[in-house]
């Protein structure tokens, strides 16, 4: 079954808004973006919200909750060795078959079975398909 979404943890969203190329990368990408709630809320606060919001607002990243009691059963055990965003986000994805996009180490190898992608891959991905990326020294 192929991913038709891309579920983001909050790390990923804070590192691809800090990047300043978040609304070019959900552009791009071929699944729809999503998050779970929590990681909405979080993000609600972070300096940059409007690249955030634009995102939300333009329906290139939607709000996910638990929808059956599998994800909230895999959440619950999740939550014992990852925080709850990410734990939240692990339990939909793997749950609904979802591509999983997580920066944090712990995260990505807990999930082994199908390695999330993190914010470096869909950089990279954005590059290859003609977008230039500023040198950090710039």
């Amino acid at each position: 079954m192929s991913s038709t979404y891309l579920l983001f943890d909050a790390c990923c969203l804070l590192n691809l808004c800090a990047s300043g190329y978040l609304l070019d990368i959900l552009e791009t990408i071929p699944f729809q973006g999503a998050m779970v709630q929590e990681v909405q809320r979080e993000l609600q606060t972070i300096e940059n919200v409007e690249q955030f919001e634009r995102a939300i607002n333009g329906g290139l990243l939607r709000g996910v909750d638990f929808a059956s009691d599998a994800e909230m059963a895999r959440f619950v055990n999740d939550a014992v060795t990852l925080d709850d965003g990410e734990a939240a986000t692990g339990a939909i994805a793997i749950e609904r078959h979802w591509t999983l996009a997580t920066d944090e180490r712990k995260a990505r190898s807990f999930f082994p079975k199908k390695p999330p992608t993190s914010r470096f891959y869909l950089l990279w991905k954005l590059s290859k398909i003609g977008q230039k990326l500023p040198k950090l020294n710039e």
